[in-house]
């Protein structure tokens, strides 16, 4: 039961990391929002008449970023781990039954 509910919870991890990681490449809405978030009036200043992109935004974004592979990446190492621990405790399960007098087919 615990095992089955840590694999659901590292899927959706999984799935929803890369659907917002999606959203963020094809949009900018996420990182945007964020960077304005954080950094305020100096998120896109004035300089002259052209917009200068500061350092924040282009921090924010690769924290963003980095944040959702690294979400992605610990989701499948979950998953993973989760999947050769059934498997082997599958295998002894099937190795105490061959003990009990059931045949293997």
């Amino acid at each position: 039961m615990y095992r089955k509910l840590l694999r659901t919870f590292a899927i959706m991890m999984i799935i929803s990391s890369m659907t917002f990681l999606l959203f963020e490449n094809m949009t900018g809405v996420p990182s945007r929002l964020l960077c304005e978030e954080l950094c305020g009036k100096s998120y896109l200043p004035l300089l002259e008449p052209k917009i200068v992109d500061t350092s924040c935004s282009f921090r924010t974004d690769m924290y963003l970023s980095f944040s959702l592979v690294l979400l992605f990446v610990f989701g499948m190492v979950t998953t993973i781990l989760l999947g050769r621990r059934s498997v082997v405790e599958q295998n002894d399960m099937d190795e105490s039954m061959d003990g009990a007098g059931y045949d293997r087919i």
